[in-house]
């Protein structure tokens, strides 16, 4: 799922993923080369400097803590 975005961030400064209720989210900031991540739901934790490989690696991990029976997700796009 998130690879077919992954498009969208590289283009955009931050992309929003919220759940359904919209009680949790993961926020991608491209900052440069780096990105950073905000997860912020069952955990708040910030990941920064991270590159493209990583952020991939981190998203698929996260969508599974997250947004483990989630079917439907927003997504927030900011310039």
């Amino acid at each position: 799922m998130f690879y077919q975005v992954f498009n969208l961030i590289l283009q955009s400064a931050k992309i929003k993923f919220l759940t359904y209720k919209k009680d949790r989210s993961i926020l991608v900031e491209k900052g440069g080369d780096t990105f950073t991540v905000v997860e912020n739901g069952y955990r708040q934790i910030v990941w920064e400097n991270l590159t493209e490989i990583e952020v991939l690696k981190r998203m698929k991990k996260l969508q599974k803590i997250e947004f483990p029976r989630s079917n439907k997700l927003y997504l927030s796009k900011q310039k």
